[in-house]
């Protein structure tokens, strides 16, 4: 019989052996610090070379501040928001977004500034 043909083992398993693997997709890191003041820390990965566009908008949904608009290489990128706005004013305490936009989609956080 054919079940003959095979013998089970106990405890066998299948080992991946450690390799790098190339980042397929973008990502959006929580800010750090999270709720902060003055300043905080945003971080974000790119599997390439590509435009970016990351924005904060205000708990109505308008756009307050560009933080980058470029042609970023892949890697791990680091951008500090100050709390200001696009004119240099600091902004009031409060709900913010940070918006990270690529040709690959949208990614979108919430933090919180207080004064």
């Amino acid at each position: 019989p054919v079940v003959s043909d095979f013998k089970i083992l106990k405890n066998a398993g299948v080992q991946e052996k450690e390799s790098f693997h190339p980042l397929r997709w973008f990502s959006l890191e929580q800010n750090y610090p999270n709720p902060f003041n003055p300043t905080t820390t945003i971080r974000f990965k790119l599997p390439n070379r590509e435009r970016v566009w990351l924005a904060v908008y205000n708990s109505l949904g308008e756009q307050i501040r560009t933080l980058t608009l470029n042609t970023l290489n892949g890697g791990t990128h680091t951008i500090v928001w100050d709390g200001t706005n696009d004119i240099g004013k600091r902004v009031q305490s409060g709900l913010f977004f940070f918006r990270l936009q690529t040709k690959e989609g949208a990614l979108q956080r919430k933090m919180v500034l207080l004064r």
